[in-house]
């Protein structure tokens, strides 16, 4: 029976069986020796797989098989994008990569594509999404700035003064523009966010 392996392996190398004559054998199996023969330990270079995750794009990407140690250069990307998203980097565990950026591969590795979130086009001052803006804006924001429990609007329509958030001067520029004021309307725009 072929015994485990305890030499040490040349570097950059693991064990990858025992050979007698033109065969090879891994630990554990079994052969009948009728004379003295020499057995050699076979040795293989250690690779490690770089595999590139689309994260929601698509498209495919082919993995590259590299030796250890060796400096890997981040490519352009060759995923298409998910909807309305651009292509921001690469991340690998915690850490981003620029395209042209290196690391140094020690272990199998997944490069991630990293997408910017989708860009979004909403009609500003439409509080309620039904793709107009009328009282009822006015009143659901009014009733959101006034804290009133249950109060469900899209928050990124609702800032009409384009200061970030969604308060009482949002709320009086809307009531004064479903009123008709004159000028209000230059606050109702479709807006990409």
């Amino acid at each position: 029976m072929f015994p485990s392996c305890t030499l040490t392996a040349p570097e950059g190398k693991y064990f990858a069986g025992w050979q007698l004559g033109d065969k090879t054998y891994q630990t554990g199996d079994s052969a009948v020796i009728t004379k003295n023969v020499t057995v050699k330990a076979l040795w293989e270079t250690i690779q490690y797989t770089v595999t590139f995750d689309a994260n929601g794009g698509t498209g495919e990407m082919a993995a590259k098989t590299v030796a250890p140690e060796t400096e890997y250069t981040f490519a352009k990307c060759a995923f298409t994008a998910p909807e309305g998203a651009g292509f921001l980097g690469w991340q690998v565990g915690s850490k981003t990569y620029e395209v042209g950026d290196t690391i140094v591969i020690t272990a199998d590795t997944v490069i991630t594509a990293l997408w910017s979130e989708p860009a979004e086009t909403v009609l500003i001052g439409d509080a309620n999404s039904d793709g107009t803006v009328d009282g009822k804006d006015a009143m659901l924001l009014a009733r959101y700035v006034a804290k009133w429990d249950g109060i469900a609007l899209k928050l990124s329509a609702c800032d009409l003064n384009g200061d970030g958030k969604a308060d009482n001067a949002d709320a009086m520029i809307l009531a004064r523009y479903t009123a008709g004021w004159e000028g209000y309307d230059k606050y109702i725009v479709s807006k990409t966010i």
